[in-house]
């Protein structure tokens, strides 16, 4: 196996460029001395990188194996994972921090004694209720975790299985979809927390057993009950705060199960909380489905829109995840730069690198025709039909990747949004300028990159924040960009990195060891090539491929002339091709393989088509309202089940940001046909 520069300096990646300058809150430009960060991340020896190479232990969990910790009786499909790696994925810290850990585990519900975090209340949110295990002893629901801040305090917090794990049902069987878009109603979840702290605060029964169980003591003096009820109030405006400048009125759209807009939440934590400046907040209005992550390593660029680049090299994806946690209650402090240039965070980075490992060698789940039951048989020779309807129609944006080459990389379709014709409210949010408040005047990566300015896309203050915390933790930094580049690599072999033999581990180990030589070897030849990635606007995938290209001349003992000439012929040779305006300006949205569709509805980016069958309805005839909440899977159509129940939302397609028009792809086919192009979706 190839071990291609495995990390490449996290200073390199972000941008850490000798001679680049910084806008420090005064304004005041700061000299960077980079060759310092380089020797803090060389400081690292290969030898101490061996234990973190993320191999997976044990045996690959299968149907019907149960899910080990589930409490309505799950099973596990078949999706490369063992027991280990499926435990770390739902409790492994990121950095979220919403309540005092102690705080969730007593508190209740606003209207009972009942524990806010009981099973039953859990449930009608749409998460997943679990036992407790040795990643979680407390009996957490998936997702949810405890997070220990470098204060000492414990806070409980999500992780990325809270948004991508789900669980589908027909009839009495229930299966775990790791990776997977939740039904949950993150919505309705926050504001029943804040209820829950309110009336804690307000009803002296209810504060008197709060205080007992943080307190310890039912003699504890009136001061500490005043400093609890304190710290009540302040952890009441924040998590409030922060429900009302994404839903200000009562008039939006509200975001229902199986829905939220993350983005929106995201640009205002960082433009409106970090900032300190309320007016900066807009409305999180373009709710998105939960994608799903089987795939999301592989991809060269992510998220429905296609802003996120994953390369150079792995380093985006931890910029993305990164600043995925500091819009699930995540902490940065932008203000103060007490470690030279990099911003205090509460984003646990170690934790970011297993996380993003675990998500590389993740599998699609197939469709469960092992079940044994007819609704789950697949029709051979319509299915063999319909493969040749979706080479027609679908093949173009939607790359078909056989199961035994997910772990490969692809590159992404962009489908402009004129061609698509779904709805732009994400779009219109993302591309919308902001005021940059105290961004103003900094480098989008702290030292490098375009300087932001009085007004500002969502982007560049977002990515400063998330570089400005990887320098503030830089080891730790760079420590997960390896292990989540080597989840890669194991994902890319055969046996997903799944019980490696001795013999292949200790290749492994000598391959890191070398490639970690010739990094040292290469550094100040990989930075000038990181300036020229900038410089010719190269796409993260040609730019990787460029310091890739830098390290292999670098062992080969090429001279640094001889070096320059070929890099400067590699950018010559890889000009991009003229492409669509709208896909300079982002006015995109993605098109993956879709390995595993069948478990991911409903359909659309914005969730807004119930069923792949209806997908292929032309679009004045599709469904205007329907119900999400459902898990119960209609095998015929594809999708869930239509019903109103006690723990379901209506969508209404008509409403801002839900429009169900566009993609009209595959809709002037015949019934049959239809038919059997879903057939074969399911077995993808």
């Amino acid at each position: 196996m190839k071990m291609c520069n495995f990390s490449l300096l996290i200073a390199v990646s972000i941008g850490l460029v000798a001679g680049s300058t910084h806008a420090a809150d005064t304004i005041e430009q700061q000299k960077i001395d980079s060759s310092l960060i380089g020797e803090r991340i060389l400081a690292m020896e290969a030898k101490g990188l061996l234990d973190l190479i993320p191999y997976q232990t044990g045996s690959e969990l299968v149907y019907p194996e149960p899910v080990a910790d589930s409490v309505n009786g799950a099973v596990n499909l078949q999706q490369g994972w063992t027991l280990a790696s499926q435990q770390e994925f739902y409790y492994t810290t990121q950095g979220s921090q919403i309540l005092p850990y102690k705080w969730y585990l007593h508190l209740e519900q606003s209207d009972s004694v009942a524990l806010f975090r009981s099973d039953a209340n859990i449930q009608q949110y749409g998460y997943i209720a679990s036992e407790a295990s040795e990643l979680n002893p407390d009996g957490l629901s998936v997702g949810f975790a405890k997070d220990v801040g470098s204060d000492g305090k414990a806070w409980v917090g999500l992780t990325c299985a809270a948004c991508h794990t789900t669980e589908v049902t027909y009839q009495d069987l229930r299966m775990r979809i790791d990776g997977g878009p939740t039904m949950a109603d993150f919505q309705t979840f926050n504001v029943d927390l804040v209820a829950a702290l309110t009336a804690t605060l307000a009803d002296p029964e209810k504060f008197s057993r709060f205080a007992d169980n943080m307190l310890l003591d039912k003699n504890t003096s009136s001061s500490e009950q005043a400093a609890l009820k304190k710290a009540l109030q302040e952890q009441i405006v924040v998590l409030s705060n922060r429900n009302m400048i994404n839903v200000p009125n009562d008039q939006q759209v509200p975001y229902g199960y199986g829905r939220l807009d993350a983005i929106g939440a995201i640009f205002n934590q960082v433009l409106s909380v970090f900032t300190a400046e309320p007016t900066n907040a807009r409305p999180a209005n373009a709710p998105v489905s939960y994608p799903f992550i089987w795939g999301t390593h592989q991809s060269d660029y992510v998220q429905w829109t296609g802003f996120a680049p994953n390369g150079p090299l792995s380093i985006g994806a931890l910029i993305r995840n990164g600043g995925e946690v500091l819009g699930v209650y995540g902490k940065i402090d932008i203000n103060s730069q007490s470690h030279g240039l990099g911003y205090s965070s509460s984003i646990d980075f170690n934790g970011l690198g297993l996380l993003e490992a675990r998500v590389a060698q993740l599998r699609s789940p197939q469709w469960p025709s092992e079940a044994k039951l007819a609704a789950f048989q697949i029709d051979t020779d319509k299915s063999q039909a319909g493969k040749a309807l979706y080479d027609k129609e679908c093949a173009s944006c939607h790359t078909t990747v056989a199961r035994a080459d997910e772990g490969q990389n692809y590159q992404a379709v962009l489908t402009p949004l004129s061609e698509i014709q779904t709805d732009s409210q994400e779009i219109l949010n993302l591309v919308a300028l902001r005021n940059a408040d105290n961004y103003q005047g900094r480098k989008e990566a702290i030292v490098a990159g375009p300087t932001i300015g009085y007004t500002t896309l969502g982007l560049n203050p977002l990515v400063n924040s998330v570089v400005g915390s990887a320098i503030d933790q830089l080891e730790d930094a760079a420590r997960a960009a390896f292990v989540q580049y080597m989840g890669g690599k194991l994902a890319a072999n055969e046996n997903n990195g799944i019980n490696v033999s001795d013999k292949d581990k200790a290749l492994q180990q000598a391959e890191v060891v070398a490639e970690f030589a010739a990094l040292k070897d290469a550094y100040g030849e990989l930075i000038k090539v990181y300036k020229r990635c900038e410089a010719y606007r190269a796409g993260s995938t040609k730019c990787s491929q460029a310091l890739e290209l830098t390290i292999k001349l670098v062992k080969g003992k090429a001279l640094a002339k001889d070096i320059d000439s070929q890099i400067t012929q590699f950018f010559e040779s890889q000009k991009p091709s003229p492409v669509n305006e709208e896909v300079l300006t982002g006015q995109v949205y993605k098109a993956r393989p879709l390995n595993g569709i069948w478990a991911t509805a409903p359909y659309l980016h914005n969730g807004s088509v119930l069923s792949l069958m209806e997908l292929l309805t032309p679009p004045k005839e599709r469904l205007k309202t329907f119900y999400v909440g459902s898990r119960e899977l209609d095998p015929v159509n594809v999708g869930f089940v239509n019903e109103q129940t006690e723990h379901s939302s209506l969508l209404d397609t008509s409403l801002l940001g839900n429009n169900n028009q566009g993609h009209v792809y595959g809709t002037q086919l015949s019934v049959q046909e239809k038919q059997t192009l879903v057939e074969y979706m399911k077995t993808l």
